[in-house]
């Protein structure tokens, strides 16, 4: 009957998917407590899957077995034979069901001769899959490494950046022809200009560009950006860079690597080697620094001792130097209701201090004015535009973008790391810093392996808790390296960034990779518990199982395809993530299928050999396996009993 149909069949795939949905809940709930960025993108993301598998696990015992009974219960024999349009519809998908379950049973006859040729040659089917797993280990490094991927968001600046003490016309001349060049390219929609910036640094400027939407362009914004790079190289004298736009704010770009001393001059000449040699990384694009050569100043030096004999105090120089440079409002205009300062301050001609220094005189406490010269040395010289400190301690920024056909953000901290800790050690006192994205990539790394650590072990707790077993957890993880191989490859072949979103989808691979070698592993321990040999157990579960397995992992892939295609620009930044769930699904899935078979009398060995050494601390003994299995076979004739004595008769 069908509700007892389904009542059987819920008991005989609870424990499974009770695993199944722990698993899943073991990986992502600890990881939702972790710290930094990737946490924060973790938490949210971690716990609704958590809720959500909750939720399906009680649809699983309750609603689906009901539904199910239901559905059942009505048969095909209330449908009247009578032609209309809803059954002929049904007879048609009826029609495609019954190929689509002949195409079935005849792939589960080629899978069981497959099984049986894996049964006889466990140990070829397991070194080839040990080759394939250090194959997809060595297809890494041609992976591009980075913190977040290019977008296509048709959005980026040119930055230029003339000589120190540059006036504002000439910056405003240069920047517009730039911009004119600019916006000639049929790729571009609008821009904005901006000469000088808040800072008072007239030899800047900055053009923010919008192309046009993607729809309308043949580049995407990564390779526009290197046809504009060889556009404005004509520019050179400009030092014209192309650049991500800085959304954050602060002036942080990709790649940001502070050197840091106490020393200026020391930083300069060292941030200056290292600048050149970044340049040529092949990592890295439009390499820049905040160091900038000195602008002209005029450096007045005051001899304390001279000052006192005279009676001028260094406010007093200040506040006549800028009385006759930027000039004092000592007065306001009234006119209407509106008051406008009266600025009083030397002609245009006059301020250039340079020609009458010699003639400046300040007056000293008793009001009587005494020439500058007398008690301090005025000498003309380059100081520094700026000067960056951090934590009290100052430092020079190196800045620059990824090549999105370079090997990516993790290639280029690598080559920074070889390069300063052995081919050009920082002198005593300096010392460097990643900062930004390249810092939020290091913490990515040891964030992954943590999760990916405490996924492992609460999976294998959850597994051991469940089956009451040490070695059978073995078992069903052996599919998390299959699932890494074929993640690897999938974002190896498509070229993707292993990033925070790949490196997220490698993350839920843990909890649902191993549903597939727990549907396959349970079954054969029940077949075994029964009374079946190893061999026929695991020719029976793997017939049994094929389908839900490619159900569950074909419903997987379609749900993860709209993500690995990316069908806006906005989501294209997660295709990675899909990619890799992907492949690792049809990896693990197609792996799964042989080598847990033919590694299961191995691990199986490898229990009965632990028994004889370790006892009931490894699991328990061949006897009470022999009590527990009579006493459940005990229990199915007393429920066959039970069933045929509740029989209506006929």
């Amino acid at each position: 009957p069908p509700k007892r149909a389904a009542i059987e069949g819920t008991k005989e795939v609870l424990l499974a998917v009770v695993a199944t949905t722990m698993t899943v809940i073991a990986v992502f709930g600890p990881i939702g407590f972790l710290s930094g960025v990737v946490g924060q993108f973790f938490k949210e993301f971690g716990l609704t899957i958590c809720f959500a598998m909750a939720i399906s696990l009680v649809d699983a015992i309750t609603m689906a077995p009901m539904m199910s009974a239901y559905f059942a219960g009505k048969g095909h024999g209330n449908i009247q034979e009578k032609a209309n349009p809803t059954n002929k519809f049904f007879g048609w998908i009826d029609k495609v069901l019954k190929k689509f379950d002949r195409f079935q049973t005849w792939l589960e006859d080629i899978y069981v001769k497959v099984l049986e040729w894996t049964m006889r040659k466990p140990k070829t089917v397991l070194l080839t899959a040990i080759v394939i797993f250090f194959a997809s280990i060595f297809a890494t490094k041609y992976i591009p490494k980075t913190f977040l991927p290019a977008q296509d968001n048709g959005e980026f600046m040119v930055g230029l950046d003339l000589a120190p003490g540059t006036s504002l016309e000439r910056m405003d001349v240069v920047a517009k022809e730039v911009d004119e060049l600019v916006r000639q390219q049929k790729e571009v929609f609008q821009t904005v200009l901006s000469v000088g910036n808040a800072s008072g640094e007239s030899n800047k400027a900055s053009i923010f560009v919008e192309m046009v939407p993607a729809k309308q362009r043949n580049l995407n914004t990564s390779d526009f950006k290197a046809h504009m790079r060889e556009l404005v190289k004509k520019y050179a004298f400009a030092n014209p860079v192309v650049k991500d736009q800085d959304k954050v704010g602060g002036g942080q770009r990709p790649f940001t690597l502070n050197i840091i001393g106490s020393d200026q001059a020391q930083l300069e000449k060292e941030s200056t080697i290292i600048l050149e040699k970044l340049r040529t990384n092949v990592a890295l694009l439009d390499v820049d620094t905040s160091y900038r050569p000195g602008k002209p100043e005029i450096q007045i030096d005051i001899d304390p001792v001279r000052a006192a004999a005279v009676g001028v105090l260094n406010a007093n120089v200040g506040n006549e130097l800028r009385a006759l440079v930027e000039g004092v409002t000592p007065a306001v205009f009234r006119q209407n209701g509106k008051e406008y300062d009266v600025r009083i301050r030397l002609k245009e001609e006059q301020r250039d201090v340079r020609k009458f220094i010699d003639t400046i005189r300040i007056p000293a406490m008793n009001q009587r004015l005494t020439y500058l010269r007398l008690f301090a040395d005025v000498k003309e010289a380059k100081g520094p535009t700026t000067i960056n400190r951090q934590d009290r301690v100052r430092y020079i920024a190196i800045t620059g973008d990824i090549n999105p056909k370079g090997p990516g953000m993790g290639g280029a901290i690598g080559d920074v790391k070889k390069m300063l800790d052995v081919d050009h050690p920082l002198p005593a006192g300096m010392r460097y810093k990643f900062v930004g994205q390249a810092e939020n990539f290091q913490e990515l790394l040891i964030n992954i392996v943590v999760a990916m650590g405490l996924g492992i072990l609460f999976i294998y707790m959850v597994l051991a808790s469940l089956y009451e077993s040490f070695v059978t957890p073995f078992t069903i993880m052996l599919v998390l390296p299959l699932a890494a191989c074929g993640a690897f490859f999938a974002l190896w072949i498509t070229q993707s960034s292993l990033d925070l979103f790949s490196m997220i989808g490698c993350v839920m691979l843990l909890g649902i990779a191993t549903k597939n070698s727990i549907i396959l592993v349970d079954y054969v321990n029940q077949s075994m518990v029964a009374g079946m040999t190893m061999h026929d157990a695991i020719l029976k579960a793997g017939k049994n199982r094929l389908r839900p397995i490619l159900m569950t992992s074909f419903a997987l892939i379609a749900g993860m395809l709209p993500v690995a295609i990316g069908l806006n620009e906005a989501s294209k930044q997660r295709t990675s993530m899909g990619v890799a769930i992907i492949g690792g699904l049809i990896s693990s899935t197609l792996l799964t299928l042989v080598v847990v078979p033919a590694a299961y009398g191995y691990i199986e060995a490898s229990k009965r050999w632990g028994n004889k050494f370790f006892g009931k601390l490894v699991t328990t003994d061949e006897k009470y396996d022999r009590e527990q299995a009579a006493i459940a076979a005990s229990r199915a004739v007393e429920e066959a009993k039970h069933s045929l004595g509740n029989e209506p008769s006929h």
